[in-house]
């Protein structure tokens, strides 16, 4: 082997290690990305259930109901 080939070679084996951790990095990302989203739906959804919540019981015509859970 010449020494154009190693260089040619070891310049191959850079990239492709460097491709590989770009796109790791991009993986990364778009999990970090979906998982901030279900977050953000699932707190809105709290949310909404603790309005809810908060409807019924404001109009609750007895508060003082002995079955009342909360």
């Amino acid at each position: 082997m010449t020494w154009l080939k190693i260089i040619a070679l070891a310049l191959q084996a850079v990239t492709g290690l460097v491709a590989f951790l770009r796109e790791r990095d991009l993986i990364k990302a778009g999990e970090a990305k979906a998982i901030a989203e279900g977050l953000e739906i699932s707190n809105d959804r709290i949310q909404q259930a603790r309005e809810a919540r908060q409807r019924a019981n404001d109009s609750d015509p007895d508060p003082d109901d002995p079955y009342l859970r909360d």
